[in-house]
């Protein structure tokens, strides 16, 4: 097809695109009113130039600047009403530090269980806008872990507030985008050939780490830690195909 060269008029239309929330298919219905003969594909095409040639849309630029960081908790079991939580991990973007905390037998033995822990992540959780994880926001498990144990304890205050913390989900993602014999992290992983590789699982270490066992505690650290650093892999690798995010508030 010959190329149509692009009229003041229609760059008028794109420049105003980047400049509002109309989206695409508004933008194609609007140039087709100036052009009939434009084709949503040169359209899209135009926008991609624009893009590479360092233009950006309000809300892409504003979400730029958004926190994030990658969280990951372990826990001694599924319901946070019975189980401590044994470690956590928040990775930030694009940095090589992990932070981090995990149980004590201190804590074990003065009954304080996660709590300390807990705090210090609630503490943590402050440094960040976004936080991703893997099947652990709402009906799934991190967040919702969290919450309950911060009622636990009491702590509850602590909690971040409706759109403080905004929250998104690696499993959800690769539920919608692809499609997967499983959708946990290690399968997802290994589809998008992230080289790190999840360590193995052991009942007995679970198991060891509940009742204070240093060594079983120390590994369950590495796994957390492992883990968040595949999940910044996978995150990155599925925001290709992800299209327009959408976050939800923790």
């Amino acid at each position: 097809m010959k190329n149509i060269p692009w009229s003041t008029d229609e760059i008028d239309l794109v420049l105003k695109y980047f400049n509002s929330n109309i989206t695409e298919a508004t933008l194609f219905q609007q140039i087709t009113e100036v052009e009939p003969s434009r084709s949503y594909e040169a359209m899209m095409r135009k926008i991609r130039h624009m893009i590479e040639d360092g233009l950006c849309r309000k809300r892409d630029k504003a979400l730029k600047k958004l926190r994030i960081g990658f969280l990951d908790i372990e826990a001694s079991g599924l319901d946070a009403d019975f189980s401590p939580m044994i470690s956590w991990c928040i990775k930030p973007l694009n940095k090589k530090e992990i932070e981090c905390d995990f149980i004590t037998q201190k804590d074990i033995i003065n009954f304080g269980h996660d709590k300390r822990i807990l705090m210090s992540l609630l503490k943590a959780m402050e440094n960040y806008d976004l936080l991703v994880t893997q099947y652990g926001t709402d009906r799934r498990f991190d967040i919702p872990f969290i919450r309950t144990r911060a009622f636990k304890h009491g702590i509850q205050s602590s909690l971040p507030r409706y759109m403080e913390r905004l929250m998104s989900d690696t499993w959800s993602l690769a539920r919608n985008k692809l499609r997967l014999h499983s959708n946990r992290l290690d399968s997802i992983a290994d589809a998008l050939r992230v080289k790190i590789k999840k360590t193995p699982l052991s009942g007995k270490i679970w198991e060891l780490a509940r009742s204070g066992h240093k060594e079983s505690i120390n590994y369950i650290l590495q796994h957390n830690k492992n883990d968040v650093l595949i999940l910044e892999e996978v995150y990155l690798k599925l925001k290709q195909i992800e299209g327009k995010p959408s976050y939800r508030s923790i």
